[in-house]
């Protein structure tokens, strides 16, 4: 259908955990090439704030010299016109190492700071092999099941280039995939094809502009040779129909703050509590803690955040627009409606506006959101506050530390050697 654009779209329900082994598989019989795509299921748990990160950042554990490194070195990446150039340009000042091992780190530890369709763009290209081979090595994904593989691979490298760059991409996933997860597949072309067949799905079953969808009986028919067990693929296809690959799965999300805050109604009458997860790449409204579906997201890349008004109640509101790459301005992909399948994907086009218990809640919000958004050409971390972080890291480390001389061992015995 052309080229394979994978931008985040309206019509989606993200789903829970990496999804478990096939019905069809029994407990004491052992998974073959025809009976399994991955490994047993997981238990869903709300991941957890670690106490080694700082509070406006919860994915951060570097400290402010390496940030401001990173910084300088993705503001290169972004401001080039390619994905190449911007490597190049890191080469000739002598700020990245012309190496694949040194490219592949610098792009998996930039991450979100970097413009997603450039790092494809880039990785797609034939040059660059050894360093896409590098990336796809960094990805663990044995015992997962190929649709929840290809969510990773997704929201790691959003796959939003030419079709010819995506095709290479997916090829050297599906080597890495048949060889975390041996017997899935007779082949490893076959783990490629079924894999890009899932794109394929995802492209038609998400774009509005394809008004004929794919049934779920061609997509079995598609992958007969497969020989893969008509449950598994009756679940892949429901699996993808429900949920735009581009969303993450909640066991996979990246936090950065979560917590209660009050979410205000479509139709802007009244208030809500809801929980919202901050990703890396999104932000995900849940009903509840527990809840495995958000019943709203929005992509951060490229959305606008702002403060309602600085003094008085109003500044403990604020807003998020979301702004996909070549979207509509404002409008904020809604994860279930009353039509569609499961409910159903719409579109709202109106703003996220939520609610804090006091202004300096709703502006530690802000700062968490903000650093995702790129509105400045690259990701915004408060330098300063992590600064001051490490600062109390460190006193605390030190002030916890026994004296010189004292093991902490009040025993009387002499230090070991």
């Amino acid at each position: 259908r052309g080229s394979l654009s994978m931008d985040v779209s309206p019509r989606a329900t993200p789903p829970p955990s990496p999804r478990p082994l096939s019905r069809a598989i029994t407990a004491d019989r052992p998974a073959t090439a025809s009976a399994a795509i991955g490994g047993p299921s997981r238990t869903l748990q709300a991941p957890r704030r670690s106490r080694a990160a700082p509070p406006f950042n919860n994915t951060i554990r570097h400290s402010v010299q390496l940030e401001q490194e990173l910084k300088g070195k993705a503001a290169v990446f972004n401001n080039a016109s390619s994905g190449k150039k911007g490597i190049q340009a890191l080469i000739d000042r002598g700020m990245l190492a012309d190496e694949p091992e040194a490219i592949g780190a610098f792009l998996k530890a930039a991450g979100p700071r970097l413009k997603q369709s450039e790092v494809a763009d880039y990785l797609g290209m034939v040059s660059s092999r050894r360093v896409l081979e590098w990336m796809m090595d960094s990805l663990e994904l044995t015992g997962m099941r190929i649709d929840s593989a290809v969510r990773k691979l997704n929201t790691r490298i959003q796959l939003r280039a030419e079709a010819q760059k995506i095709d290479r991409i997916v090829q050297c996933f599906a080597s890495r995939y048949h060889a975390c997860n041996p017997g899935v597949f007779e082949a490893e072309d076959q783990a490629y094809i079924f894999a890009f067949s899932l794109l394929m799905l995802n492209t038609d079953a998400h774009n509005d502009n394809v008004k004929h969808k794919m049934s779920k009986e061609s997509f079995l028919s598609i992958n007969r040779e497969q020989k893969l067990p008509r449950a598994v693929l009756e679940d892949v296809y429901d699996a993808i129909v429900n949920c735009d690959l581009q969303i993450e799965e909640r066991a996979q999300i990246d936090v950065v703050k979560e917590g209660w805050l009050l979410k205000q109604n479509r139709r802007r009458v009244g208030w809500r509590r809801r929980y919202v997860v901050v990703s890396t790449r999104a932000i995900y409204v849940y009903k509840s803690e527990a809840d495995a579906l958000p019943s709203q997201f929005c992509p951060l890349e490229f959305s606008v955040i702002a403060q309602q008004t600085s003094v008085g109640p109003m500044a403990r509101k604020f807003e998020v627009r979301c702004v996909p790459d070549g979207a509509t301005p404002g409008s904020t992909p809604r994860a279930r409606s009353k039509s569609g399948p499961s409910g159903g994907p719409e579109t709202s086009l109106r703003p996220l506006v939520f609610e804090a218990k006091d202004e300096k809640t709703a502006k530690d919000w802000i700062k968490a959101i903000q650093q995702f958004t790129l509105q400045e050409g690259v990701l915004v971390v408060p330098e300063e506050e992590l600064g001051a972080w490490e600062a109390a890291q460190a006193a605390a480390s030190a002030n916890s530390a026994p004296p010189d001389g004292h093991s902490g061992d009040q025993s009387g015995a002499g230090p070991s050697e």
